[in-house]
């Protein structure tokens, strides 16, 4: 999908599955949009999940340039940025706790363990 974005010059629309949708509220559908953003036209956003164990949440990044990026990433509700480095068309991986006043977050590997 973020392929055709980029062939088409349009962003990328989120694509999100639930398994019964009858059941869960346009409201809920919504807010996951505004959930995340990232300050660097050149970072994607690949994923956005759940942690496979856990409460955390999974976000992954690829870098489409061929240099090192450094990027801001504001995930909701909290106030503080996320500051990373991508490598040249490299992806990265942050998990973000739930809950709690401060952002505490930690990069991780492609099967969600610490780097």
């Amino acid at each position: 999908m973020s392929r055709a974005a980029q062939v088409l010059n349009t962003p990328p629309v989120w694509q999100v599955y639930y398994p019964q949708p009858e059941k869960v509220e346009r409201r809920q559908r919504l807010e996951v949009a505004g959930t995340l953003t990232v300050d660097d036209p050149q970072v994607q956003v690949v994923a956005l999940k759940k942690a496979e164990a856990g409460e955390e949440l999974i976000v992954r990044l690829y870098n489409t340039s061929g240099r090192e990026r450094q990027i801001r990433v504001q995930v909701k509700p909290f106030r503080q940025d996320i500051r990373a480095s991508i490598g040249a068309y490299g992806l990265a991986t942050l998990a973000v706790p739930r809950g709690g006043k401060a952002l505490k977050w930690r990069r991780v590997n492609l099967v969600e363990e610490r780097e």
